[in-house]
């Protein structure tokens, strides 16, 4: 049976209305999706995905939502850190191109889904909130996902300064249930496909720069990951097969997860053990 820490998920009826206002509307959220949207390769800016991730932290993975959510302007504002007269005109722009970027195409069994997770944004400059509308065909990807969910630290999406980051933590994430002793082999295909790079990318003189793509993505990605999210650690080691570099092999321990009863596999390789 899984533990499900209540006060770190502070949904509405676990918490009074006015600790809950006190405390504002981001305070301590957690960000739950489905793991094929987690994997999903998005054309979303950093910004966007930030602004991505506050609208999803206000559902409830663990009940019914309503497709509409109130997303409060100064508080939001606050939270991504935006200043001065034009917060509004700003958001509103990235709103848009996150609602024209918003399409996910998934398979779930034999089923294809596909279509944009937001449909359309209300607001007004004068008003206190944004109302963002989400697909309804959508919400169950977004609500009880039972043991298929990937579960992110609002907190530290918000203070990532590299897109790779963010990728890179949902990525891991969301195979957690799947690969209970948190290790993962990628390739550098699989790793330039992920981060939304070309083949050529890093590519000189028909010779690829390994060095230069480690160190602006993968080493980017997870010293940041390992100084942001409280919890989270990283590491990695390369796979070679005599001098070549065949992939990488990735492994994580997230320690909030298993605070909450996710547990641990008898005899898991430690970061340590690993290192």
């Amino acid at each position: 049976m899984k533990v499900i820490d209540i006060k770190s998920l502070e949904w509405e009826g676990y918490e009074t209305l006015e600790n809950k206002a006190k405390k504002g509307q981001f305070h301590n959220k957690l960000v739950v999706i489905s793991n094929d949207l987690a994997r999903q390769n998005t054309r979303i800016t950093l910004e966007e995905e930030k602004l991505l991730h506050c609208v999803f932290s206000q559902l409830n993975p663990h009940g019914k939502n309503n497709t509409k959510i109130m997303i409060k302007k100064d508080e939001l504002f606050e939270k991504l850190g935006l200043t001065g007269g034009d917060r509004y005109v700003e958001t509103k722009k990235k709103l848009k191109g996150l609602m024209h970027k918003s399409m996910v195409d998934v398979t779930i069994g034999e089923t294809d889904i596909f279509g944009y997770v937001i449909t359309h944004v209300i607001s007004h400059h004068r008003s206190e909130w944004f109302e963002v509308i989400l697909n309804e065909a959508f919400m169950p990807y977004v609500q009880e996902l039972a043991s298929h969910y990937t579960k992110l630290q609002l907190d530290s999406i918000v203070q990532f300064d590299s897109r790779y980051s963010l990728i890179l933590y949902k990525y891991l994430a969301s195979w957690a249930g799947e690969h209970p002793e948190r290790m993962l082999m990628v390739n550098t295909k699989q790793l330039k496909e992920m981060f939304g790079l070309s083949k050529d990318d890093y590519v000189y003189n028909d010779k690829f720069n390994r060095a230069l793509f480690e160190k602006k993505t993968l080493d980017t990605a997870i010293d940041e990951i390992n100084e942001k999210v409280p919890g989270f650690d990283v590491v990695y080691k390369k796979s070679k097969k005599g001098n070549r570099v065949q992939g990488y092999i990735i492994h994580w321990i997230d320690r909030n997860r298993i605070a909450y009863g996710d547990g641990v596999v008898p005899g898991q390789t430690t970061i340590e053990d690993f290192l």
